[in-house]
Formats: structure tokens, sequence, C-alpha cells
């Protein structure tokens, strides 16, 4: 598989390395960078992986098979549906637009007029397999709790919160997930995986929560329908102490790309 990687952050980094591994090597090749600077990090990645570098998203849809998204949510707004009407599968992890229910449904429409295909790894929170059979019932509550490091919050608009943000667990918002994403895009794109997953648009309830006590993300979701009752929790280790995204988030999407390269064994739904 030929893979365009957008985007060589903390997150796209950590995934070009990981990548780098032989037994990944074969089977996923990065032919393309997408980033708007040629800095040291996207040196580091095309000279590891002897691609090339563009900062024209058009440039990188010639000779690959699917774009790997870790830029942002405004790449996503922008470049989603041009990316999938150019018949190319993306891999979506900026995944905060889709809460917007008429532009999920328009990718979808794009990618099946195109004969593409849009994956959503499952990122920083599991359970989507029993999630996705959820919405063929009845789903009556659906709430996410999201704790995350006060070091996150450092540049947040809310300017007279940061003295309570050093000073213990602050309740950050609580709310819908459309409201959510809006006030808070870089920290809450579960929200929008969730509703993904479940289709209940209306149903889910946010909560953000930063806490200086931790170092990484600890989620918590809670589900009730005529399924039953679900409750999940997730505690994330940071992939190191200079880079505090969790350890799950990029190496689910790692999984998932292995995943589409094997046809003879699928676990889960």
């Amino acid at each position: 598989m030929k893979v365009g990687l957008v985007g060589c952050g903390r997150l796209g980094y950590s995934l070009a390395n990981f990548l780098r591994q032989k037994n990944f090597r074969d089977r996923i090749q990065l032919v393309f960078l997408v980033s708007r600077k040629y800095n040291e990090r996207a040196q580091k990645i095309v000279k590891d992986h002897h691609c090339c570098w563009t900062n024209n998203i058009r440039d990188a849809l010639k000779g690959v098979d699917l774009i790997l998204e870790t830029a942002s949510a405004q790449f996503i707004r922008d470049w989603a549906v041009f990316i999938l009407s150019s018949g190319i599968d993306l891999m979506a992890l900026s995944t905060g637009p889709f809460v917007d229910q008429a532009f999920w449904e328009r990718v979808c429409h794009t990618a099946y007029k195109s004969k593409s295909r849009i994956y959503i790894p499952s990122g920083a929170i599991g359970g989507m397999d029993i999630l996705k059979a959820a919405r063929l019932t009845r789903i009556d509550k659906l709430l996410l709790v999201s704790r995350q490091s006060s070091k996150n919050f450092d540049i947040v608009e809310n300017r007279e919160l940061q003295s309570s943000l050093k000073n213990g667990p602050t309740l950050l918002f609580e709310g819908s997930a459309q409201e959510a994403v809006k006030r808070y895009p870089k920290h809450i794109n579960i929200a929008a995986t969730v509703l993904i997953a479940t289709k209940a648009w209306n149903k889910l309830t946010v909560k953000l929560i930063s806490d200086p006590s931790i170092k990484c993300a600890q989620h918590k979701l809670f589900m009730e329908g005529e399924i039953g009752k679900l409750s999940l929790k997730f505690t994330h280790r940071p992939v190191s102490e200079s880079i505090r995204i969790g350890n799950m988030s990029w190496q689910s999407a790692v999984s998932f790309l292995l995943e589409l390269n094997q046809s003879t064994v699928h676990i889960g739904t």
C-alpha cells in the first residue's frame, strides 16, 4: 500500500517513525509527506523513508492509495471531499469536523460516488464494535468524560481559567459534542468518533476536565440503552515526557493500516 502522510507534528512524526520498522515497510510504503513547512521533522521523515515532500496536497494524490491525515480539523474541512472525489482513500485522525452530521453525510456520499473509502481509527478510545452494534437498537444515554493534563490548555481561550488550571481539576466544558468540538477542537476528537460509531447525533454529552496531576489523557465512556449498559475507561501512557500524546492514538492508526493490508482475518466489526 502506498501512503501519503499529511502533517509532521507529534502525531504524524510518531506514526512515521513507527512505520520505519522493516515488518511495516514491506507492506506500507510512505511515498509522500505533506506539510506546511520543510522543517527538521519533515526532513528526517523524508530521509528515513526516501519519500517526496510537498506543501500541496494535489501533488501527493499522484501515485498513492491512501492519504493518512494527522494535520488538523481545518484540513479535513478543506480537503476531505476533494481527496475522496479523486478516488483516493482517506484515513482521518482529526475527526472533529464529523460531529457536523451534514458534513459527515456529504463526505460519505462523495466516497460512495467515487468508490473511495474513509477510515476512522478508534484513536484514543476503544469499544467501537459494541458502539456500532448498539446503534442498531435504542440508545438512551451517552456520556463521554475526558480528563486531560492542564499543560494541554496553556493557550486556552478562557483567560479567566488560567489560575484554576494550575490549582486543581477544573471542569472546562459540559454540553453537546458539537459545541465541545467547536470550543476545544484540538482536545476532543474522540467525541466525533463516538458519534460516528453510534449515529446518536443528539444523545452524546461531553465533559472536559483539566487536571494538573496527570500527564496524559483519561477517558470514560458510559452508555445505556436497549442493548444494556456499557462503561469503558481508558488511561493513556504518553509517548515520552516531551511528547504527551498517548501511544494508543497513533498505534490504532498503524493497526488499522495493517488490517487493511490483509483480508484473511478480521477481528471485531
